[in-house]
């Protein structure tokens, strides 16, 4: 009996994303391609405005850029789709019995693929700059993509679920992921913040995460301190995520 039930979730959960993936792109004429030319063109732009007129210091640093910004479109992608996982599935909900939280993991899957699929743009990159890819980078990475599943879903359960009863969330969480951007080191390395600041990197939730990306795909080395930070707010994140769903999921349906 549980083998067909977990069976059963096994499909649903494939068959939301599938839904996640087609209701994104359609009628798109680019589809996937615009998962990699946003993050693109970001590095495109901040590649001008700090190298050439800012003119900071650091080697590739297209490469820089884009170790960075990919898994950081990612996690802004699931968040801030995810306030409206409930409130754009609301017949679903009511009319369906299942696993509520399986919209937004199917959301967080969706992007997570679209992320896999953007790795061969950062291949690309090492190439270019003539920069190997380290046996440490493909041992390590499943552990950072693991780290980065738990904690956007536990942010993304988090956001879709308190926006069902409280709609501005969605616009508050637009504000704060644009001044988190530039409280991480995406556009400026680790190295830069004096030390007495330093403290500031284990405090953002996702400095650890993203420089411990770009270490991996730049350098093929692992700063274990930043990875066991950005894993112990992880599983908070996913906790608190759960949490907070539980608590509130019995209402969705009476206020959608």
């Amino acid at each position: 009996m549980t083998s067909h039930k977990n069976q059963y979730y096994r499909d649903l959960l494939t068959a939301l994303v599938k839904k996640e993936v087609k209701t994104r792109y359609k009628n798109s004429f680019l589809g996937y391609l615009w998962s990699i030319l946003l993050p693109l063109s970001q590095a495109l732009v901040f590649f001008v405005a700090f190298k050439f007129i800012v003119r900071i210091q650091i080697e590739n640093y297209v490469l820089f850029l884009v170790a960075g910004l990919f898994p950081w479109q990612w996690f802004i992608n699931s968040t801030q789709s995810s306030a409206s996982s409930f409130l754009g599935n609301a017949n679903l909900i009511k009319k369906t019995t299942f696993p509520r939280e399986f919209i937004v993991y199917a959301n967080v899957l969706n992007d997570l693929i679209h992320f896999l699929l953007s790795l061969p743009v950062i291949l690309l990159f090492l190439l270019i700059y003539h920069q190997q890819l380290h046996l440490t980078t493909l041992l390590i990475l499943p552990l950072l993509l693991l780290i980065q599943l738990l904690m956007t879903t536990g942010v993304a359960l988090i956001v879709s679920s308190v926006n069902v009863f409280f709609r501005d969330l969605e616009r508050i969480v637009m504000i704060i992921i644009s001044i988190m951007f530039y409280l991480t080191p995406i556009v400026f390395a680790e190295s830069m913040i004096p030390k007495r600041l330093h403290f500031l990197l284990y405090a953002n939730p996702l400095s650890g995460l993203i420089v411990s990306y770009r270490d991996l795909f730049l350098q093929g080395t692992v700063n274990w301190s930043y990875v066991g930070v950005a894993a112990l707010y992880s599983l908070f994140f996913f906790a608190l995520g759960r949490f907070v769903f539980k608590k509130l999921q019995w209402r969705f349906a009476e206020v959608l």
